[in-house]
């Protein structure tokens, strides 16, 4: 599915993506669409003095979403 397809998708569906793990300076986010599932690889160096918080909406996150890597 393009990037441009999934947004419409994260926006309308209120899709949410979950904190799976934080390591080495990297916190990994992962949401499903259907049977597919998506990764956000976020730098805790890019979150600043924003929250983040176990469940987000993935709409939220998807500036750092990385496409066919599940």
């Amino acid at each position: 599915m393009e990037k441009e397809e999934l947004r419409k998708i994260f926006y309308k569906e209120k899709t949410f993506a979950y904190l799976t793990k934080i390591r080495k300076g990297l916190a990994y986010y992962k949401a499903e669409v259907g049977e597919e599932q998506y990764k956000f690889i976020i730098p805790m160096s890019d979150m600043g003095d924003a929250d983040f918080f176990f469940a987000m909406q993935a709409s939220h996150l998807f500036r750092w979403i990385q496409v066919n890597v599940c």
